[in-house]
């Protein structure tokens, strides 16, 4: 009897130590096969395989698994995972910026401000956290430019000249009403990148803010003609002579866009409402068809032009035009 006890109790400490023994899933993948996972876009395994230990995790195998939480918009476990790692070491500036990144897809914009400021108060040479302090403040306060337009003047001080920062100046102080500001800007832009369009029709706006109405709508039919396979350029200048309530000049440019980009939604959108505006029915259609191949959301825009068509009284348009809207749902069958 003592014998079969003893073997049993051998028994048991044998499996005992067989299971606590046994490797865990999470501890099956290397560092490598979480770094391959979450590349595969397989963020729920990666949750499932690591989470349960992320306090044995190092800090790429935690920024790993904080950012599958960020696909996930799983914010609240993304944020906790960025804050084991602050944990770990409050002078780890990613760690605030990934925090800011999360805050700000969860619109909790200050939180998110306070958190990119904190980073470059730890590494004030972070330049991408500058950038996207000024992104967010503009997401925060659309209207809050200035604000925005110094840190790009500080980006280029600090930084060197870089095309992306001065257009961002250009284009804020064109907003802002700065003429003069906005003037040199812009110009700075078109020195180093000749057909750039925000810089192009910034210049325009300002002639059209300082209502030099006869200079702006040469200036725009100048850089219409000057940048023909630009469908920015083409785009905009549609947009402007379409506030001057010039429709011909806004359609032509509204086609060239189109016909440089035929995908793009609202260039399609755009050319399809210039020409129900002058009453060429067949044209308008076409485009509302592309675009309704292209989005469902082509079927709002559709919905706002059907007036001018139903203002036409041709009634086998009118049944066209309520046909596409019934069957205006992009690609869905």
């Amino acid at each position: 009897m003592q014998k079969r006890n003893t073997k049993t109790i051998l028994w048991y400490m044998f499996f005992f130590y067989f299971l606590i023994g046994l490797p865990s899933k999470a501890s099956d993948l290397d560092e490598s096969q979480m770094q391959e996972l979450y590349e595969k876009g397989q963020y729920d395994l990666l949750i499932k395989n690591y989470s349960f230990q992320s306090g044995q995790l190092d800090k790429e195998g935690l920024y790993l698994l904080g950012q599958s939480y960020q696909k996930k918009k799983e914010y609240d476990s993304a944020l906790r995972i960025y804050e084991l790692i602050i944990k770990k070491n409050e002078k780890e500036a990613p760690a605030y910026r990934k925090k800011a990144e999360v805050l700000a897809e969860a619109r909790r914009y200050p939180d998110a401000i306070k958190n990119l400021k904190r980073a470059i108060e730890i590494n004030p040479k972070y330049e991408v956290a500058h950038v996207e302090l000024a992104e967010t403040i503009l997401k925060y306060k659309p209207k809050n430019r200035a604000d925005a337009r110094t840190i790009y003047e500080d980006l280029v001080k600090n930084f060197g000249l870089k095309l992306e920062y001065q257009v961002q100046i250009c284009d804020l102080a064109v907003k802002e009403g700065h003429h003069k500001m906005a003037t040199q800007a812009c110009q700075k832009v078109l020195k180093i990148n000749p057909g750039n369009a925000v810089a192009l029709i910034g210049l325009g706006q300002i002639l059209k803010d300082q209502m030099e109405f006869e200079k702006s709508d040469k200036y725009f039919n100048k850089i219409k003609d000057d940048f023909p396979e630009s469908e920015q350029v083409q785009f905009y200048v549609g947009e402007y002579f379409q506030e001057r309530s010039q429709w011909p000049k806004a359609l032509e440019a509204y086609q060239k866009a189109a016909q440089i980009k035929p995908k793009e939604l609202r260039y399609l959108i755009a050319a399809a409402r210039g020409a129900c505006e002058l009453q060429n029915l067949s044209e308008c259609f076409n485009y509302f068809e592309k675009a309704c191949q292209l989005d469902e959301k082509a079927k709002m825009e559709l919905r706002r032009s059907f007036p001018l068509v139903r203002a036409t009284k041709n009634q086998e348009q009118i049944l066209k035009f309520e046909d596409l809207m019934l069957k205006c749902n992009g690609n869905k069958s």
